[in-house]
């Protein structure tokens, strides 16, 4: 704060000059950073899973965002998350299992060229018997596909990345990256799209997918459990990418499925990306010829949907 006073009568005479025409003193030295604030935890949730072992949770809500460099707990830090695993519903799911609960599920699909041609005909015949698994036992759940790979040259991954230098870019052609179908619960046309999917054979570009699954999530409902489901064999393009991808859809209230396929998939990484805890939200599946087994959709469905038939 500052103040200032004019000279009425200047010295005359080696008269004593006035003192300093300003002064000033400091105010709101405190920093500008401030943490974020929490809300009280919430009552536990009902059991996370109908069969096959579910879990009990709480957590904390942000209720004022953090200002500059001010301290937020991660969404599934043990400040904002409580998780009582392996508590409830132990007993075996009656198999085939069909989803009957309100839930928006984003099926991600790896298209790279490391799953080899029994791996993609195996990957899409799974994303079929997902659809017609999650859609025909409710009207409640609906389901959007997307299919990605990656950039085939350094240039296309700078311009799929946010780097384009104010080019427009083409996310099928340069990125790998389209939309089979977006939110519908007609089974019948979801499984024709998904079984007229084109194998993209290249990289595998996972943060940018989950960018894409974000924003289709923007059309969700508000009233029904969000999810993104990622089938992959492979190591993302940027693993910091992919993390910090799957932690903000995580922080907002999206449940992050991961099923990893056959040797060479990340698993630990994969821990990390899942929501918790990680055995509900991670099924790896040992090779591609397990992918079409009931066992296989019957894990993946009760795991979407907290209510199964």
């Amino acid at each position: 704060m500052e103040r200032s006073r004019n000279v009425v009568v200047q010295p005359q005479h080696d008269g004593e000059p006035c003192e300093p025409e300003m002064s000033s003193i400091a105010c709101n030295i405190a920093a500008c950073d401030k943490p974020c604030v929490l809300s009280d935890w919430t009552p536990f949730t009902q059991c996370s899973k109908s069969c096959n072992i579910g879990s009990h949770r709480r957590f904390k809500t942000v209720v004022e965002e953090a200002i500059g460099q001010g301290h937020c707990a991660d969404p599934q830090s043990e400040e904002r998350l409580q998780v009582i695993a392996g508590g409830c519903n132990p007993w075996s799911c009656h198999s085939p299992v069909t989803c009957n609960s309100k839930v928006d599920v984003v099926i991600v699909i790896d298209g790279s060229a490391s799953l080899g041609q029994e791996g993609w005909t195996n990957s899409k015949s799974l994303t079929g018997k997902l659809v017609e698994a999650i859609t025909s036992g409710t009207r409640d759940a609906r389901v959007a596909v997307e299919l990605f790979s990656g950039p085939k040259d350094w240039d296309d991954y700078l311009g799929c990345t946010g780097d384009s230098n104010g080019k427009t870019i083409d996310m099928k052609v340069q990125c790998g990256i389209e939309w089979v179908s977006h939110f519908s619960n007609d089974t019948q046309a979801l499984n024709a799209s998904a079984q007229a999917m084109d194998w993209p054979q290249s990289t595998t570009l996972t943060s940018v997918a989950l960018g894409q699954a974000e924003a289709e999530l923007v059309h969700g409902r508000e009233d029904a459990q969000s999810v993104v489901v990622v089938i992959t064999d492979g190591v993302p393009m940027s693993q910091r990418n992919t993390r910090s991808a799957s932690m903000k859809l995580i922080d907002q209230g999206v449940k992050m499925l991961w099923v990893p396929v056959g040797s060479k998939a990340p698993l630990d990484l994969i821990k990390e990306l899942a929501s918790l805890p990680v055995e509900e939200h991670v099924i790896q599946i040992g090779s591609f010829s397990e992918l079409g087994t009931q066992k296989t959709i019957d894990d993946i469905v009760s795991s979407i949907c907290p209510v199964v038939m």
